[in-house]
């Protein structure tokens, strides 16, 4: 049995309070994880901010052996956004609940 490893620091670890990758730190951060075998990084959620979607395309741009994932709304502007970056995978969410669907997406669940 082979075991595949999903890192998801540069995602998850920006939702630590106070904790903010500059575009330099995620590469180095994904150039580290690349060169121990991690085969999956996810790279973040480029409707963040700006650093982080130009941190995002550095990272692809290096070129790793590792996949490159990025974190995405299953919204239109998004998933533009994720595709600007060139990154090769995504991984969509989208809300369910009531509060979620009205607050974000101006949506009823019934709609």
């Amino acid at each position: 049995m082979s075991i595949e490893i999903l890192d998801s620091t540069l995602r998850e670890g920006e939702q630590s309070p106070g904790v903010n990758f500059t575009p330099e730190q995620r590469v180095e951060i994904a150039i580290a994880l690349d060169e121990i075998g991690v085969e999956y990084i996810e790279a973040g959620h480029p409707s963040v901010s700006e650093d982080v979607f130009r941190g995002i395309k550095d990272v692809v741009e290096q070129g790793l052996k590792a996949n490159i994932l990025v974190h995405s709304r299953a919204k239109r502007e998004d998933i533009d956004m994720v595709l600007r970056t060139e990154a090769p995978w995504i991984g969509m969410f989208f809300c369910v609940s009531s509060h979620c669907l009205k607050m974000r997406f101006g949506i009823t669940l019934e709609e």
